[in-house]
């Protein structure tokens, strides 16, 4: 091996340079060699001084040469490839001066390429390898045969393989060089080229003015070239081939540079295009040649496309503008003719516009007479009207007719010429046409287009370029070419003629439409036109007067709505026979006739005419259903208002008069919407209804159904009422008693009562008056029922009250009864003689002793009106057998016996009513007649009055009377019916006794219960109602539940009964949810424990398989039958609750147990094994385990006179049990805190009424009021400045009770004072237990002084008894301060106030630290124990402030600084909000004060470390050292930061505190890393961390948040001063960067939420905390492909920002303000977001809708082991496909809430729509998060993940809401006052529900249900729910 081989270096190999064979300068280099040791070189030669031996001089010439390239190329090589050169140093006189530099440009490069040519040839003795890794070359000179190696030893070859290598490195180089040349001269001429382009105008010219089309795009061809001609050059040269590997990312981006030039230019050509299409259709007769040059430059535009989009598609370039391989954007003839057709379509409909306005005169409001209009169109076959004769002699259609026949035949002239040139010049473009499949012929008697007019020779006379055909006539082979264009053509054009009309005709404001429909339908009858007009401005006829029914019915409903709000219902007899009716009856019906024909005009019109949406369809079934809905409540709505204010007039002129009218007419209407619209069935052809269309259909039908029932019911309702009024009359009036029973008188009574004659009067007096009002044949009908139900409440009144009559008083009754027959035949009424006769005969109580009317009020008239027309002879028969009946029930029923009297009693049960015994004692008449009152025909009876001339010897006999006597009445027997129980009964007495079962747990009492309770069939109903109390009880209320229920089985209740309550409940869980969310699965135990408990069948469950379809019951079922197979030790599932209700005999084991360890006598752990062994075996359930537990804290005072250290043993022992899942969590927090009642801070799980901050101003002042039960805690606190650490503070408790009655309980207040490892404390004792004050110093604080007061009396200064005690102790950290107190604590300290009794408390007592913890600092601990009410004042005083100080900041110093504080904060809160000027009431005022001092009070400064996991690394990193100074959403719940939460904080902070607000977005942008990363989640140090659940606490570098900080900074910026904002913007500019490259899309200007749920499989939707939205519905199936909308929003926003903020500073601003403007671009917004199925912007990924939760077995069983758990999956059952995320919400509105979208944008009215939906987003509580008919609307994610954003109201989003609508509304647009409207509901919607939940509740909370408006989740929630601040005080 040769010493200078690459091995020998000791290098890796480098990559060889390829060989070559071939003689070149081979020869000359050995030449070289021999005569010359060394080339001259760097240090070498001449450069060194040194003698030149003669000879060399032959060479001089070539290593000039040489040597002046090597200079040349050397000045333009870039700075990494220099390093390939050696350096040579510039020397006087040796020819590398400037003039040997400056040779002629051509002869320059001659020398390079001579050496490049004879390269190959030194490549047999010169080897170049190439280091990719340093891009050098190594050179290596072989030895020639022959030589003997003695060149291989000879001094020169070193420097010949150098010299060969920079020569290799100077010719790559150089081909470098050329191609980058080439690259930038491409790259200049595109650009040129576009340049070119964009000067083009875009209006369409002339054909003549324009340049030639086909040229320039020919040069487009060429631009479009560019990259495949490097390509070929890169490919073909040996030089650059490395290129394409080694240099990939550089030759892409050269690619993508040309092609998206290409692109660019590509799509202005189109836009070019078009502009001469539409200039060609402008035009008259063009040049054939212009034609020709059009078409043939579309057929070379098109090869581009196809060429392109090749391209475009290896390069993996997509989303550009649309663009893709498919040839969308080709210009194929479809195309072509499209533009063609639309630009004659406006052509056309100009020329009409003008004499259809003149036809229609200018009109305004047009008064159509439309029971007598025709529809216009198909037209009908009638004689043609007579046609105008020209001047020419021909006859001309008259006006429009004519101008629409001239119009067809220029359009033929002009088309036929531009078709024929388009066939004869572009072949490409029309080929595919004849091999379509042939189309339907026109119509018989349709005239075919004219032949087009030529004025010449078939031939043309312009030459054509070289390479393209002329133009040619059109020959027979291709005339089926431009026949089927021009078939293709005609639709397209008149489609396009009457849009274009459609749009100037139909608008409101010009008031033109029925006029100028019916002139243009009378032209299409007369002119000859083609189908294709004909139809198309026929449909358009039918259009516009559509649109005229609609403007006309607009205006008419509105009338009829006024005139029902003032309309009195006072109707006048008409003179002709029109029936009588109210204005606003007569209002609506002028409605129908305009209806009726719009629907007749509907039918010849397609379902969706043009790809047009049914907008018209569905507005015209809009307004139908409208008028009928408004006919319906006028009628009911107007009767129920006057019947219940006792109108009787106004009444019955609705009900007879306006009900018959609006019920005729809405029947015919229905009928015409069935013929329109027609259902399934009812036609042969399938309907073509859409689903909006079948409901609108069906609600019409189900209003004319309503009206109908009503129809049928308003009398019986009428009836009815007049029967409670008369009973009211004669319950008022009527004589009782002896007014009744007088004796015989001589005078006959001969004038009816005043009573009576009040009483008819007031009921059938205004009946008689109104009567000849109504209709004919209803005033027989009506006064019959009235006089009926009159007479019924008549002899009601006479049985309720018994009343008793003598003969006299009968025959004054009689006088009584006469009266109604005068009235009714009295003439004065006007009513007809025959309605008189039906009436006087009508049966009724009267002196012949008639039977009762029937029941259901149905009257029968005995005259000719009723239903029976007797004869003289039939009636007088028909009463003699009612006489004789009426005798012999007397006969039967007036015995004397006693015996037989209490036996007609019913004392005992008799047969069964429908049996033939029972027919006897049956009450009804056996016609089925009567209202069920004794059988007497009238005559006789218990206290009914009888016949004339009969008087009663006998009378039952009164216990009252002092005559009665016992003994003679018999014997009687008495017997306790219990009647079957009701529905609503059942519940209401089963109910308490389920509710007190829980308290007793007896079985048996209830069993006695209900033996008592006639259940009859509604037996079944109790298991139900005890299963859905249990659902929304304990679990112990579940387990006593199950019992309950197996004991009922064959006692009580049969297994049938239980499985109809459970297939019941299985129906109603989709309602049951709503209230327990767990209900499923709870129902599924349910079932199970029933099936064990033989409750249930065996195949209850076999019943269902295959069968069920709602989820929630397949769920129930699912969790059922999993529960059943697993094998359990006990058969009956006892422990399927997990509590067993404390009814086993083992409720002291627990509680001995822990006594043993309270006494020593048990070791912890193994006590705590015991605990769960017993548990686990179910001998002791957790709720067992817990009342153990409870019996031990109650006994915990007498305990501790034994063992003193008892409760922290025990908070231990609890601890231990709660880790090892012995006790849950939340029973060991309430058992803790029985234990002395201790509360280290308030907590949501306390059951607190109410806490939070009364006032704060955040800096100096403060008020909070804690309520706990009776007991109310308020704090006080004042700061005064001064010195140089703060200065000083002041703090007062004051605590009352409001409890009345009884003892009032100690309080124990508890006064920390801590270090955390830095500081120092001293306390300051008074008599060893009282803690007086603390002195100290610490670096923030220096010297203090902290004084505790001695307790005062509430309101004064008098000395308050209180015991003290102290606790020093080593501090475990300040998270760990309540654990040390807890454990301190003990009860041997007793209370002894003066003159009270002695009562012990728990009070702390010396302690060590907890063992093994190192001491952390320093705890002093201050404990004042009293009896409220007190007041405690505590201050802080600051040692470098003592100079300044007036005085000690306590007693009555402090209360004059805290008034003065609190009326300067009520003066300031007025001042920024104005609250007080907006008219709130006070109440309101504090509540909106409240709400903004809990969001002060929770700021708070936070110092750690977070944990944060980054991407490549396996276990998670803590972060650096950082402080925070944050708002908070939630003290008690959530006390960290939040990033998304924080920007909405900030709105507000920053409208009351600017400094402290942009202090605090400082803090927040101090935290981002160096890539631009801000943790979401801000859990900074230990004790932060102790209140996060574990799975939060980790968080992910590549995960963002919402940046709403920029909502705030976009508040602040016009008043934030310079150096803040300088501040902030490098970190803005960082965290938008990170942003935008972390979070991009799949396409450009697209963005992807980082960080969804991995496991997938889990959940229902698997979550993006991301976003902020949790569990708003995303893609189904996460993917790389996703388009998020509202981080496209907020991106849009940050670009916003970013702008406004350069701008501000003077910095570059143009980059945002692109991306602002490409980002809020409304038609790529469209492109991306807009989904139209769902109407609305959506998201967009890898989705599937039918996805679900199902209980799954994930692992098979393990033998010898208990089975595997179910757990909850999802389950996918229709695969995924990529599409819009079909959810309705928030997401949905991003782009409104951000106002990205124009004030004139399209697609706001369908957003407002949405918003303002009551089925989608609308509730009376704000906007819902999710619509109601999405498919996840309030769904779970999984078992236990309840819903959160998918339907609960967030304000948050309602204010940006409110934000949107406010701009809106001040912003010109079309729906400006819609977006008004809209803000004052939402805004009094969200701010009234938010106070009344506040006052209610005491609390503001984290989000509101969508139904009941109630708080849900997190509370207090200060955080942004406070922006309802800002929204009462309209601040944007």
């Amino acid at each position: 091996m040769e010493d200078g081989s690459p091995e020998r270096r000791g290098g890796e190999p480098c990559q060889q340079v390829g060989e070559g064979d071939g003689a070149g300068l081979s020869g000359l280099v050995l030449l070289l060699l021999a005569a010359r040791p060394a080339l001259p070189g760097p240090g070498d030669g001449a450069a060194r001084g040194e003698h030149t031996e003669p000879g060399s001089g032959s060479l001089g010439g070539l290593a000039r040469s040489l040597q002046k390239a090597e200079a040349k190329l050397r000045s333009c090589v870039s700075p990494g490839l220099r390093r390939l050169l050696p350096l040579r140093p510039r020397q006087r006189g040796d020819g590398s001066g400037d003039e040997d530099e400056e040779e002629d440009e051509e002869e320059a490069p001659a020398l390079p390429a001579l050496l490049e040519l004879s390269f190959p040839g030194l490549r047999r003795c010169l080897c170049v390898w190439e280091d990719p890794r340093t891009e050098t070359f190594r050179g290596h000179v072989r030895p020639q045969p022959g030589d003997g190696g003695a060149f291989s030893r000879h001094p020169v070859r070193p420097r010949v393989a150098e010299r060969g290598a920079a020569l290799h490195a100077l010719l790559r180089h150089r081909h470098l060089l050329r191609l980058a040349r080439d690259y930038a001269r491409r790259l200049q001429a595109s650009s040129a080229f576009l340049r070119r382009l964009l000067a083009l105008p875009e209006q369409p010219e002339p054909p003549g003015a324009a340049q030639p089309l086909r040229g320039l795009c020919q040069e487009l061809q060429t631009h479009a070239g560019h990259w495949s001609a490097l390509r070929r050059r890169m490919r073909g040269d040996p030089w650059l081939r490395p290129l394409l590997l080694r240099r990939h990312e550089s030759v892409a981006h050269m690619r993508r540079a040309l092609l998206v030039l290409a692109l660019h230019a590509a799509q202005l050509a189109k836009r070019h295009a078009e502009a001469r299409l539409r200039g060609l259709a402008r035009a008259g007769a063009p040049a054939p040649a212009l034609l020709s040059d059009l078409f043939q430059g579309l057929e070379i535009y098109n090869q581009v496309l196809g060429d392109l989009a090749l391209e475009l598609g290896i390069a993996g370039i997509t989303g550009c503008h649309g663009t893709t391989g498919d040839g969308s954007h080709a210009f194929s003839a479809a195309r072509v003719l499209g533009v063609l057709a639309a630009e004659r379509g406006r052509l056309v409909a100009e020329r009409l516009r003008p004499l259809l306005q003149l036809r229609d005169g200018g009109a305004g409001a047009e008064h159509v007479c439309w029971e007598d209009t025709m529809v216009p169109w198909p037209p009908e076959r009638r004689t043609a009207p007579a046609a105008d004769v020209g001047p020419s002699g021909r006859e001309e259609p008259p006006g429009l007719a004519g101008e629409l026949r001239a119009l067809c035949q220029d359009d033929e002239e002009l088309i036929g010429l531009v078709l024929g040139a388009l066939v004869a010049s572009a072949d490409s473009l029309w080929h595919h046409v004849l091999h379509e499949p042939p189309q339907e012929g026109p119509a018989a008697g349709t005239p075919e287009p004219p032949e087009p007019r030529t004025a010449g020779p078939s031939t043309v006379t312009a030459a054509s370029p070289a390479g393209w055909k002329s133009v040619r006539w059109l020959d027979a082979s291709r005339a089926p070419a431009a026949a089927a264009l021009h078939a293709q053509y005609r639709p397209l054009l008149w489609a396009a003629t009457s849009t274009a009309l459609g749009q100037c005709l139909g608008l409101p404001h010009h008031g033109m439409g029925t006029a100028a429909a019916l002139e243009l339908s009378r032209a299409l009858a007369q002119a000859p036109v083609p189908r294709e007009c004909q139809e198309e401005l026929g449909r358009l006829c039918l259009r516009l007067l559509c649109r005229s029914v609609l403007r006309g019915w607009e205006r008419d409903f509105a009338r009829a709505l006024g005139s029902a709000l003032s309309d009195k219902c006072s109707g006048e007899p008409a003179a002709v026979p029109v029936p009588v009716c109210s204005r606003t009856a007569r209002c609506l019906q002028r409605l129908y006739p305009a209806l009726a024909f719009a629907l007749r005009c509907l039918r010849p019109l397609p379902a969706c005419p043009h790809g047009r949406p049914p907008c018209l369809r569905l507005q015209v079934l809009g307004c139908c259903l409208a008028t009928a809905h408004a006919a319906c409540t006028w009628l009911m709505g107007s009767a129920c208002r006057h019947l219940a204010a006792w109108a009787v007039p106004q009444f019955l002129l609705v009900t007879q008069g306006d009900l018959q009218l609006l019920q005729t007419e809405t029947d015919r209407l229905v009928v015409l919407v069935s013929e329109t619209f027609p259902e399934p069935g009812d036609t042969p052809l399938p309907p073509a209804l859409s689903p909006p269309e079948h409901q609108l259909c069906w609600q019409i039908r189900s209003t004319a159904a309503s009206i109908q029932l009503f129809s049928g019911d308003v009398l019986k309702m009428f009836s009815s009422d007049c029967k409670r009024m008369s009973a009211e009359i004669f319950g008022q009036t009527m004589p009782l008693g002896k007014h009744w029973r007088v004796g015989l008188r001589t005078d006959v009574p001969s004038s009816p009562s005043a009573y009576a004659a009040a009483a008819a009067q007031a009921v059938l007096g205004q009946v008689l008056q109104v009567a000849q009002l109504l209709p004919r044949d209803t005033q027989a009908p009506t006064l019959a029922r009235v006089t009926t139900a009159f007479l019924e409440a008549w002899m009601d009144h006479i049985l309720a009250q018994r009343i008793k009559f003598s003969l006299q008083g009968a025959l004054q009754l009689r006088q009584d009864f006469e009266l109604v027959r005068e009235l009714l035949g009295s003439e004065r009424y006007g009513l007809a003689p025959e309605t008189r006769q039906s009436l006087l005969a009508l049966r009724g109580p009267g002196p012949a002793g008639a039977e009762e009317e029937e029941e259901d009020g149905d009257e029968e008239l005995l005259g000719a009106g009723g239903p029976h027309a007797w004869t003289p002879q039939e009636k007088l028969l028909h009463e003699a057998r009612l006489r004789a009946k009426a005798k012999r029930r007397l006969r039967r029923t007036s015995s004397r016996d006693p015996a037989r009297e209490s036996l007609g009693e019913g004392s005992e049960p008799g047969p069964e009513p429908g049996s033939p015994r029972g027919r006897g004692h049956d009450r009804r008449s056996r016609a089925g007649k009567g209202r069920g009152l004794p059988k007497k025909g009238g005559a006789g009876g218990k206290g009914v009055w009888g016949a004339p001339g009969v008087v009663y010897g006998y009378q039952e006999p009164d216990a009252r009377d002092p005559n009665y006597d016992e003994a003679a009445q018999g014997d009687t027997v008495y017997a306790t019916v219990v009647p079957e129980l009701e529905e609503g009964e059942l519940e209401k007495n089963v109910q308490p006794m389920v509710l007190e079962y829980f308290e007793h747990g007896d079985t048996r009492e209830v069993m006695e219960l209900l033996r008592g309770l006639n259940l009859g069939a509604r037996r079944a109903a109790v298991p139900a109602l005890a299963v859905a109390l249990a659902l929304e009880g304990k679990a112990s209320h579940r387990e006593l539940t199950s019992r309950l229920l197996a004991e009922l089985v064959a006692r009580a209740l049969a297994p049938e009964d239980i499985a109809w309550a459970f297939d019941k409940m299985l129906r109603d869980l989709p309602d049951l949810i709503l209230d327990t969310p767990e209900a499923p699965q709870m129902l599924g135990q349910f079932m199970a424990r029933a099936v064990a408990d033989q409750a249930l069948p065996r195949d209850f469950l076999e019943r269902y398989r295959g069968r069920v379809g709602c989820q929630h019951a397949r769920a129930a079922l699912d969790r059922a039958a999993v529960l059943l197979r697993v094998e359990r030790d006990v058969s009956r599932l006892d422990n399927v609750w997990g509590a067993g209700g404390g009814q086993r005999p083992v409720k002291h084991l627990v509680k001995e147990a822990v006594l043993l360890v309270l006494e020593g006598s048990g070791p912890v752990e193994k006590m705590v094994t015991l605990l769960k062994v017993l548990w686990e075996s179910g001998l002791v359930t957790l709720d067992q385990m817990n009342r153990g537990f409870r019996r031990v804290y109650e006994e915990l005072g007498d305990i501790s006179l034994d063992v003193p250290r008892a409760h922290g043993l025990l908070e231990r022992l609890l601890e231990r049990c709660c880790e090892r899942g012995v006790v849950t969590p939340r029973a060991a927090g309430r058992l803790s805190r029985q234990g002395g009642q201790l509360r280290h801070g308030c907590e949501q799980s306390d059951g607190l009424e109410r806490y939070g901050w009364l006032m704060h101003d955040g800096e100096n002042f403060g008020v909070q009021e804690i309520r706990d039960g009776g007991l109310v805690l308020r704090t006080e606190f004042v700061k005064r400045p001064g010195g140089e650490h703060g200065g000083d503070w002041s703090w007062r408790v004051t605590a009352r009770t409001e409890s009345v009655g009884g003892p009032v309980p100690l309080l124990s207040l508890f006064f920390y004072v801590a270090t955390d490892g830095q500081g120092t404390l001293q306390p300051q004792l008074e008599n060893g237990t009282r803690l007086t004050a603390v002195t100290g110093t610490t670096e923030e604080l220096g010297s203090f002084t902290l004084t505790f007061l001695p307790p005062t009396a509430e309101g004064g200064e008098d000395p308050k008894h209180a015991s003290y005690n102290y606790l020093d102790a080593a501090s475990p950290g300040l998270h760990r301060l309540t654990e040390l107190v807890r454990s301190s604590l003990s009860s041997r300290f007793v209370f002894s106030a003066p003159g009270q009794q002695r009562r012990r408390f728990f009070a702390v007592d010396a302690v060590r630290g907890p063992p093994g913890d190192p001491s952390r600092g320093r705890l002093l601990l201050h404990q004042v124990t009293l009896e409220p009410p007190g007041t405690l004042e505590v201050t802080f005083e600051s040692g470098s402030a003592a100079a300044g100080r007036p005085g000690r900041l306590a007693g009555r110093a402090l209360s004059a600084e805290l008034s003065r504080h609190a009326a300067a904060f009520e003066r300031r809160f007025e001042e920024t909000f104005g609250l007080g000027r907006k008219g709130f009431p006070p109440p309101q005022q504090r509540f909106a004060q409240a709400a903004l001092s809990e969001l002060l009070g929770g700021v708070g400064y936070f110092h750690g470390r977070s944990l944060v996991q980054v991407p490549g690394q396996e276990q998670p990193v803590p972060g650096p050292e950082a402080a925070l100074f944050t708002a908070v959403p939630s003290r008690s719940f959530f006390p960290r930061g939040f990033l998304w939460d924080e920007g909405f904080h900030q709105l507000l902070l920053g409208r009351w505190a600017p400094a402290l607000s942009r202090d605090i977005v400082a803090h927040w942008l101090d935290l981002m890393n160096a890539e631009g990363w801000i943790p979401r989640e801000q859990i900074l140090g230990e004790e932060a961390r102790a209140k996060v659940p574990p799975e939060f606490v980790l968080q992910h570098s590549e995960t963002a948040n919402p940046p709403t900080l920029l909502l705030a900074l976009e508040r602040l910026l016009p008043d934030a001063p310079q150096p803040f904002l300088r501040r902030l913007f490098p970190r803005l500019r960082a965290w938008y960067d990170w942003l935008n490259r972390t979070q991009a899309g799949p396409l450009p200007l697209t963005f992807r939420w980082r960080g969804r749920d991995a496991q997938h499989e889990r959940f229902l939707n698997p979550k993006t905390l991301a976003s902020g939205l949790d569990d708003y519905p995303r893609a189904s199936h996460p993917s790389p492909q996703e388009r998020h909308l509202d981080l496209r929003c907020w991106m849009a926003l940050g670009a916003r920002v970013l702008a406004a903020l350069a701008e501000r500073l003077g910095e570059p601003a143009g980059p945002y303000r692109e991306a602002e403007r490409a980002l809020s671009d409304n038609a790529l917004l469209d492109e991306l977001h807009w989904a139209p199925e769902l109407g609305a912007f959506a998201d967009y990924g890898n989705h599937s809708a039918a996805v679900g939760l199902r209980w799954r077995t994930v692992a098979p069983a393990v033998p010898g082991q208990p089975p595997p758990a179910p757990q909850l999956l999802r389950e996918v059952r229709e695969p995924p496909r990529p599409r819009f995320v079909g959810a309705l919400g928030y997401v949905s509105l991003f782009p409104l809430l951000l106002q990205l979208l124009r004030p004139d944008s399209p697609r706001l009215p369908a957003l407002l729509d949405a918003m303002r939906s009551e089925r989608q987003l609308w509730t009376p509580f704000g906007l819902r998060s999710l619509a109601r008919d999405s498919p996840l609307y309030l769904q779970r994610n999984t078992e236990h993940d309840p819903p959160y954003w998918r339907g609960h109201v967030w304000v948050n989003i309602n204010y940006l809401a409110l934000r949107a609508l406010h701009g809106y509304a001040g912003a010109e647009g079309p729906q400006r006052e819609r977006a008004a409207e809209l803000y004052q509901e939402l805004r009094h919607n969200l701010v009234s529900n938010v106070y009344r939940q506040h006052r209610d509740s005491g609390f503001l909370w984290e989000h509101y249900s969508d139904s009941t408006g109630r708080g849900h989740g997190c509370r207090p929630f200060a955080g942004w729910t406070t922006l309802v601040v800002l929204a009462m005080a309209e601040d944007y």
